[in-house]
């Protein structure tokens, strides 16, 4: 057995082992540093995602005012239209009224014009002649 060919397999075999741990501490150290990275990069996702949910419960909050406030107003709204309605139903029948009124103060004119102008006329022939 040739010893000095096994100590230079054995040394060329270390130093290969050696080169091989070299690169993967180097591709552990790079996967340390691009950990810490995603890990930096994680933390300012999570705090974009805490503050749009704030926001997101802000508006939320809006919306829901908002939608409250509609809701009053299409309430109010419905309300004013029935009044309105009674209201012009009311005056409807106040106007008829009104009429049906004028329309007998009118008659009832239009009678005793009808008697002044007769008693006039019965008059006229009386009256002395000048």
């Amino acid at each position: 057995m040739d010893v000095q060919k096994t100590m230079e397999f054995i040394l060329e075999q270390q130093a290969a082992l050696t080169a091989h741990q070299q690169d993967q501490a180097g591709a552990i150290k790079d996967l340390t540093v691009a950990t810490s990275e995603l890990m930096a990069t994680t933390s300012e996702l999570k705090a974009l995602v805490l503050a749009h949910e704030s926001d997101i419960q802000v508006h939320t909050e809006w919306l829901t005012g908002i939608s409250a406030a509609m809701q009053r107003l299409t309430d109010q709204m419905q309300e004013g239209s029935v009044r309105a309605a009674a209201e012009d139903k009311a005056i409807r029948e106040s106007l008829a009224e009104t009429r049906e009124s004028l329309a007998a103060a009118n008659a009832e004119t239009r009678e005793n014009l009808n008697i002044l102008i007769r008693t006039v006329q019965d008059m006229i022939p009386r009256l002395p002649k000048e």
